[in-house]
């Protein structure tokens, strides 16, 4: 920016209005694509990842959905699921993705409890935009 601006000041009157112009055309579609509420970003992309806001709380909604057999018969195993965080802090309803399981049963209720989780939103510079968020779950008998 300051060699542009040094540039700036050898050029004539009418030109510098022209180049200025065209540099703050060239610049609002930056500002306009951090805005867009439609995008969807990965976690390391966004200024702030969004957080648990209560790990309390989540513990006891997977501790909830931890398939009865399996826990009975003492099986213990995790799960990765990718959900979309919105800018609300709340999971997309059918964003949510099983992207592994030791047991497929542990897949199916981990993806049922991360829908139920809720974050603080990610943000970007500052204004929430939704995120791609991988939760790992963990399932141990107690």
């Amino acid at each position: 920016m300051q060699t542009f601006a040094l540039h700036i000041r050898r050029l004539p009157g009418t030109l510098l209005v022209a180049t200025l112009m065209a540099t703050s055309a060239l610049a609002t579609p930056h500002r306009l694509v951090a805005q867009d509420t439609t995008a969807v970003y990965d976690q390391e992309d966004v200024t702030t990842p969004p957080q648990l806001t209560s790990k309390r709380k989540a513990s006891e909604i997977l501790r909830r959905v931890y398939p009865e057999k399996l826990q009975q018969v003492g099986i213990e195993g995790s799960a990765q699921i990718a959900v979309i965080v919105g800018t609300d802090g709340k999971v997309e309803s059918g964003s949510s993705e099983i992207v592994s399981a030791t047991v497929a049963a542990f897949g199916t209720a981990g993806k049922d409890a991360v829908e139920k989780f809720e974050f603080k939103p990610g943000l970007l510079k500052g204004t929430p935009v939704r995120v791609r968020v991988l939760v790992p779950l963990a399932f141990k008998v107690r």
